[in-house]
């Protein structure tokens, strides 16, 4: 295993000397570092900035101000200065990890655990508002575990220079949205705004949950508009007096909370004495969000106090121009922070200890896994540029030759990943099949970097008897990109260079020739399935399996032999060939399963509180998240759509759909029985069907349709036929039961599988089974 190297490893800043890259933010680099001639050890934050003279001027008096913070609850800063133009902040080492750590998403709390928990909070915070600071960025992972196990508030000074540079992107704004009072929304946030998020918190600990559920927007909107549910309705148990007080924090208005958040504490002490509640530790395992139905979120959006409103919150979102003119106003760049050994990791920075993040041309984080997430949605909320309007003007920018794509495209940080294939002679005189890792410059093509593994036994002889080389299948995150491999490889690559971090040997291969199963990573956790139904949790920091579990195999596979799991809510989804199965994401442990009857393995999708299992065999079934009172569950709902069972020949549904808005959307491929494909809409709570569209260009029976998921993006659903031609449809319908493209343009290189869709930062990338291109707008 190799271990992480910065940029500055070795060098010294101030009074210390860089020994080892722990950590990295949106634009920092941590590093554990020693003293010079004290030999302590502190966290030395190195800003991804060039100061001049002036602005060093700022960043001194900040940093002034954050030095002379003391107080026993609040990670102190102990040095700070300029090396060759570059800022650092050095900081007192926490090393036993966050409350964010301790207590992951979903679980709930002891009353008393809590209160215990927010009297040493609220005394950090009324100490920083005495001294006229807020800190605005108030979530379990900025509540850090001392070495006396006292509890930390940190990152007050991460943004000395933010509002300085230009480095924040779109992500920025999503990772603390969820704990944002509705003046902080507004850009006016006051002492106030740090007891609301402070509510919030206790709103989650309490129940399991946060009071608002949705994309970034929708849970904007919500902290402007919507009262939160209320606690009895999500915690029964709860004292009443308790459940007012939180309410009273999370007051829309700042002068209807409490006067000071030091009185929020004691208010919630008091509270707690009138009864006690014997409530264990457990993880909840409803939703972490609360949802918000689609026309509530419509009517809520158009019921907005102010368009002006409504505009600061797109540019929050989709710009994440939330830094104030405060030395205050941080914004993380990850939205979910990854666990890390607290043993290695300064845990006072909420940032993540993976392989240094790839360079950004501006570009919003990314399309970072099969299915744009962990969920499988394909519901990119970000993208807000192409629309029906100028879609028909979509220009090809670039086209690039790699080969036979046989993958979607995955696209981080302006960087995209796909794996090719072409034929390369062998020493036995054959050509057989190569299938290399490309990392290209999504603006140009440009290569910067690809891997490529052909094992083969002597003679040039592969060891698959299909002759074919490793096919990798990846997810990016935190600047590392994880690919699993045919041969059972599973590597952590360096997302700017390709150098490999780790590799480890699964006990099997992640997947055959034909359908390979993608990792995800969530919460520094990858979950893969594998052609033999074993399901695993990696640590992605060091490539240790957490745990293992097994699924049902199909006994003939036809198109492959592992899913793609998901993960919603502290909950691991995987697709069997007989069942949906649902594992605690801890430990492993099955919660519970649905019967689903499927030729081979379906990859599932989780969209507001629904699981979505789609079978090969024509039916798509949806299951409640959270599971049942039993162990097997049976669905919500399910259905065929009306269309006849399949042969058996062929699947009438190969690739998972994709759910928008309360609809899902199913692209089926042809058959013998009914010809070519069809697009369905369909109500995703019900499973009726909105609208359809018959898609046949091939004119041969069991040719036609889709092998890929259709994407949604900004009210516009793409799809792509594996005959090459590529459709936009209105994601809203058409007024009529069947429906026509309002676009369509042809990409035939060949016929098959291999075409798939990612939409992107106003880009769309089509990969092909002959051609990669990306289309933008002239």
């Amino acid at each position: 295993m190799n271990e992480m190297v910065g940029k500055y490893q070795g060098r010294q800043f101030g009074n210390y000397r860089l020994l080892t890259l722990i950590g990295e933010g949106g634009s920092s680099e941590v590093y554990l570092g020693k003293h010079l001639y004290l030999g302590t050890e502190a966290a030395i934050k190195i800003l991804d900035t060039r100061l001049k003279d002036n602005e060093f001027a700022q960043f001194s008096n900040e940093a002034r101000t954050l030095i002379n913070l003391h107080h026993p609850n609040i990670v102190g800063i102990l040095e700070f200065g300029m090396e060759a133009g570059i800022p650092f902040i050095v900081m007192s080492y926490a090393p036993y990890g966050s409350l964010g750590q301790r207590h992951p998403a979903g679980t709930r709390l002891p009353l008393s655990i809590v209160v215990s928990y927010v009297k040493s909070i609220a005394a950090a915070l009324q100490y920083a508002h005495k001294k006229n600071l807020i800190h605005r960025d108030i979530k379990p992972d900025n509540l850090l575990i001392g070495s006396e196990n006292e509890i930390l508030l940190s990152d007050f000074g991460i943004a000395v220079v933010a509002h300085n540079t230009h480095s924040l992107r779109t992500q920025d704004a999503i990772g603390t949205v969820t704990y944002m009072a509705p003046e902080q929304l507004r850009k006016k946030a006051r002492p106030a705004s740090d007891q609301y998020a402070l509510g919030v918190v206790i709103y989650e600990w309490l129940c399991g949950e946060p009071p608002f559920d949705g994309s970034p927007i929708e849970i904007a909107m919500q902290h402007l508009n919507d009262p939160p549910q209320p606690l009895r309705e999500k915690l029964p148990g709860v004292i009443p007096a308790v459940e007012r007080v939180v309410l009273k924090a999370l007051a829309k208005e700042p002068h209807q909370r409490f006067t000071s958040v030091q009185e929020f504490a004691e208010a919630l002490e008091q509270a707690s004495q009138a009864k006690r509640e014997s409530v264990r530790e457990t993880p909840q395992r409803g939703r972490r969000r609360a949802e918000v139905p689609s026309s509530q979120l419509r009517k809520n959006l158009l019921s907005s106090p102010s368009k002006a409103a409504l505009l600061m919150l797109l540019l929050l979102v989709v710009l994440g121009a939330v830094a104030g003119n405060s030395l205050l106003s941080f914004v993380k760049h990850q939205p979910i922070p990854t666990p890390r050994p607290t043993s290695s990791v300064h845990a006072s920075l909420g940032v993540t200890p993976t392989a240094p993040d790839v360079s950004s041309n501006g570009a919003s984080a990314g399309w970072t896994m099969f299915g744009l997430d962990a969920q499988h949605t394909e519901d990119n909320t970000l993208e807000h540029t192409l629309n029906q309007t100028n879609i028909p003007t979509l220009q090809t920018a670039w086209t690039s030759y790699t080969g036979y794509n046989l993958h979607p495209p995955v696209v981080a940080n302006g960087v995209l990943y796909i794996t090719s294939s072409q034929n390369v002679a062998s020493p036995d005189g054959n050509a057989y099949p190569v299938s290399t890792l490309y990392a290209l410059d999504s603006q140009t093509s440009k290569v910067l970097w690809k891997k490529s593994n052909l094992p083969v036994q002597a003679g040039g002889r592969s060891l698959y008897d299909d002759s074919t080389s490793d096919i990798y299948t990846v997810a990016v995150a935190n600047g590392v990109v994880y690919a699993a491999a045919v041969s059972g490889m599973l590597d952590a690559l360096n997302a700017r260079t390709g150098a490999q971090i780790w590799s480890i040997r699964l006990t099997d291969a992640v997947s055959d020739t034909y359908q390979n199963a993608a990792p995800i990573v969530v919460n520094g956790t990858l979950y893969l399935h594998t052609i033999n139904g074993n399901v695993y949790a990696v640590d992605a920091r060091s490539g240790t399996v957490r745990w293992s579990t097994h699924v049902d195999v199909p006994t003939n596979p036809r198109n492959g032999g592992a899913s793609i799991p998901a993960e919603a809510n502290g909950v691991v989804y995987v697709g069997g060939s007989q069942y949906l199965y649902a594992f605690e994401v801890r430990n492993g442990a099955m919660l519970w399963r649905g019967m689903v009857n499927s030729w081979d393995p379906f990859t599932p999708v989780v969209a507001q509180g629904i699981v979505y299992a789609a079978a090969d065999t024509g039916n798509v079934f949806a299951f409640n998240a959270t599971g049942c009172d039993a162990a097997i569950c049976s669905p919500l709902w399910n259905s065929s759509f009306g269309l006849p069972k399949s042969t058996g020949a062929l699947g009438q549904i190969d690739y998972p759909p994709s759910v928008a808005n309360g609809v899902l959307y199913l692209g089926t491929v042809a058959d013998p029985v009914f010809g070519g494909g069809y697009l369905f809409a369909v109500n995703a709570r019900t499973g009726a069907t909105l609208w359809n569209a018959s898609i046949d260009k091939t004119g041969v029976a069991g040719e036609g349709g889709f092998y890929a998921s259709p994407v949604v993006a900004n009210g516009v659903v793409y799809v792509i036929g594996q005959d090459g031609q590529f459709y936009t449809f209105r994601a809203a319908g058409c007024g009529s039961v069947t429906c026509k493209p309002f676009w369509m343009a042809n990409f035939r290189n060949n016929f098959g599988p291999g075409y798939s869709i990612t939409v992107l930062d106003s880009s769309v990338y089509l990969a092909t089974p002959g051609a990669l291109y990306a289309l933008r707008l002239p």
